[in-house]
């Protein structure tokens, strides 16, 4: 090939070209840069514990080239036990061992890895009431209280329930009354664990006052009263007067009918 025929070719890749290095005898073309490289992913904390229902944050350190791409995908190898959501909050979903792992959006192969190990979460052990046992006049009330054993941020709160409320009621706040003779069991039962509960046994017996069951004489009258202790402040007393009026008994129940008994 003569010079000017060579020349002429290397004119026309000249002007075909911008990348070429030089337009001469010898030619050369400049190899791009090379991408910035991923070098390590570490994840903190390396591994924690954490109780079913809290949460942590991870955070992700990327090791790579000036301008390279640093963002991570976040997976959890069992979603049952702990999630993670895309911007690395781990949450507690049941008891057990979970792996967290990033993984570099650019390099799959470059990831890291957390093991996170999920406690069970604040719980109610053991319920007691206080007093377990007590006595009532008919008309009386009084608190119980709840002694709950639990982990701290538990719920604490109980349930009251009364097995026979027609003889003593209680309260959502504890406070039992006492509405007729016998005996009753008060329950509170934990909220938060309803298979853990306590009782305590109430008995009532009668109130404090003249009683009489005697069945008054034909010619007595009947007339109320109020009583001051009882039954209660706001029950009247049957009060029967003979004749003579330095006689007089008292009941209770029944009110007094329209005309003397016989």
């Amino acid at each position: 090939m003569s010079w000017f025929v060579r020349r002429a070719l290397v004119s026309s890749a000249c002007l075909a070209t911008l990348s070429l290095g030089a337009c001469g005898d010898d030619v050369s073309v400049v190899a791009p840069p090379p991408e910035p490289a991923i070098t390590s992913v570490v994840v903190s904390p390396g591994g924690a514990a954490i109780r079913v229902g809290e949460t942590l944050v991870m955070v992700a350190f990327v090791n790579a080239d000036s301008g390279a791409v640093r963002t991570v995908r976040w997976s959890s190898a069992d979603p049952r036990r702990a999630s993670v959501t895309a911007n690395g909050i781990v949450t507690g979903i049941s008891e057990g061992v979970a792996v967290i792992t990033a993984t570099s959006t650019v390099r799959a192969e470059v990831q890291a890895s957390a093991t996170i190990t999920v406690l069970p979460g604040p719980t109610v052990r053991q319920v007691a009431i206080v007093p377990a046992t007590l006595s009532l006049r008919v008309g009386e009330t009084s608190p119980l209280v709840p002694v709950v054993a639990a982990d701290s941020g538990a719920d604490r709160t109980v349930i009251w329930s009364s097995v026979d409320p027609s003889r003593v009621s209680v309260s959502s706040t504890g406070v039992i009354t006492a509405l007729a003779e016998g005996t009753a069991v008060i329950t509170a039962t934990s909220r938060a664990r309803p298979d853990i509960a306590a009782s305590a046994a109430v008995t009532v017996v009668p109130a404090a006052g003249v009683r009489s069951v005697a069945v008054p004489r034909r010619g007595w009258s009947c007339s109320w009263v109020s009583s001051k202790h009882w039954p209660s402040p706001s029950m009247p007393i049957q009060v029967w007067r003979a004749p003579s009026p330095t006689v007089a008994m008292m009941r209770v129940l029944p009110p007094c009918p329209g005309s003397a008994w016989s």
